[in-house]
C-alpha cells in the first residue's frame, strides 16, 4: 500500500493554485531514494516553468548564487 495515496491529494488545488500532481509508478515510500531520476525531471520541469532562468524577478527574489544552480 502506498504511503500517500493519490486520492489523498484531492482538494489540495483549492489551497495551492499552481499545484501539479504526478503519480510515480512503483514508488512506495521515499521518492528521492526510489525514483530520483523521475523526481528530478518533474522538479526541474516545474522549476523552469515556474521560475524561468534569467528572469530579473528570480534574481532579486532568490539571489544570484541560488538561481545559478538551476541553469
Amino acid at each position: 500500500m502506498p504511503w500517500f495515496r493519490p486520492s489523498m491529494a484531492n482538494g489540495m488545488d483549492a489551497h495551492v493554485p499552481d499545484l501539479e500532481k504526478h503519480i510515480v509508478a512503483d514508488c512506495w515510500n521515499w521518492t528521492p531514494e526510489e525514483k530520483p531520476d523521475k523526481l528530478n525531471r518533474l522538479a526541474i520541469s516545474w522549476l523552469t516553468r515556474r521560475f524561468p532562468p534569467g528572469s530579473l524577478a528570480n534574481l532579486l527574489r532568490y539571489g544570484a548564487d541560488t538561481w545559478n544552480m538551476l541553469d
